[in-house]
């Protein structure tokens, strides 16, 4: 491993990267923290991807900031690092050998990319494509808040112009029908030329049912018969998304971010799950089957087994 790839020499090319401008996570840099040392070994482990892999995600966690307290940073910032633990838990996996890596992947003629896409020696390509939504708003949007509605019910949520004004808080089913459409356009073009699989990862915090009841709620769920969503008077069809991974992540980072306890006597925010991790799910869809590597590597359960667990 190259020198500038050992943890305390990473350490100093982050302050020299950081400098002096504000960042939400500029504490941590200038004190080598616990987090801080989480996210820098998760960075470094990318070098499997690419040499320069380690150095590119950290200039990208740097320019997520300048701008003091501007809340959309910190949950950019989130976002990125739901990126890196994907990335980072995909090349701890067993995949065979001379499988290759590709950060923000592509084809020619598209201008869309995956964030990572790994294809095997005899050409199949698996794409992960990671979302997830913005954090610190609505965890304030939930606090006091008698009631949620767990997805749309008729008109009378979607119509709501001002949600904070409002008793319950509002599902969030528009978010989650973003991450499908985004992830749904960015697979077309790899499904369209190659042996693809791809599986959109949305990571999100403990509260779990904000985005497996709009997925998969009996009565207006997304990727079930009875979606509510239609396109030229159809129903919106997200056919080229495989499989859906669902992490329950974000409360971890924010935790850590804050120097608190994790959750599930967690230790390390940067990796998947603790002593007693709480499950993650997973639902493959029209019968495609993950590779049980895949599975084991997120601690993924089946949606009916793990929505029980984690309620």
């Amino acid at each position: 491993m190259s020198d500038k790839y050992e943890l305390n020499n990473f350490a100093r090319l982050a302050k020299g990267i950081f400098g002096n401008r504000w960042h939400y996570f500029g504490h941590h840099v200038a004190n080598f923290t616990p987090f801080i040392r989480s996210v820098y070994a998760a960075c470094i482990d990318l070098r499997v991807i690419d040499e320069d892999a380690p150095l590119a995600m950290l200039r990208e966690i740097k320019n997520i900031g300048g701008r003091k307290n501007y809340e959309p940073h910190y949950d950019q910032l989130l976002q990125k690092l739901a990126e890196i633990l994907v990335m980072r838990q995909m090349v701890k996996m067993p995949w065979p050998r001379d499988t290759s890596f590709e950060i923000e992947a592509g084809v020619a003629g598209s201008p869309k990319r995956i964030d990572l896409v790994m294809t095997l020696p005899e050409g199949k390509k698996f794409g992960f494509e990671v979302k997830a939504p913005n954090y610190t708003s609505h965890a304030r949007l939930r606090e006091g808040k008698p009631f949620e509605f767990p997805t749309q019910i008729g008109k009378q949520t979607s119509e709501i112009q001002n949600p904070s004004d409002h008793k319950a808080v509002l599902p969030r089913d528009n978010t989650v029908r973003g991450f499908l459409r985004s992830a749904d356009e960015k697979f077309e073009a790899f499904s369209a030329r190659h042996d693809f699989c791809g599986t959109l990862v949305i990571v999100w915090d403990d509260w779990m049912s904000e985005v497996i009841d709009p997925l998969f709620g009996d009565k207006t769920g997304l990727l079930t018969p009875a979606i509510y969503s239609k396109t030229d008077g159809d129903p919106e069809d997200f056919r080229n998304i495989d499989a859906v991974l669902i992490l329950r992540h974000l409360t971890h980072f924010a935790e850590a971010a804050g120097a608190n306890n994790l959750p599930d006597d967690g230790d390390d925010p940067m990796s998947i799950g603790g002593r007693d991790p709480a499950p993650n799910i997973i639902k493959e869809l029209s019968g495609f089957e993950l590779p049980e590597f895949i599975k084991n590597g997120f601690r993924a359960v089946p949606l009916d087994q793990g929505y029980l667990l984690g309620r």
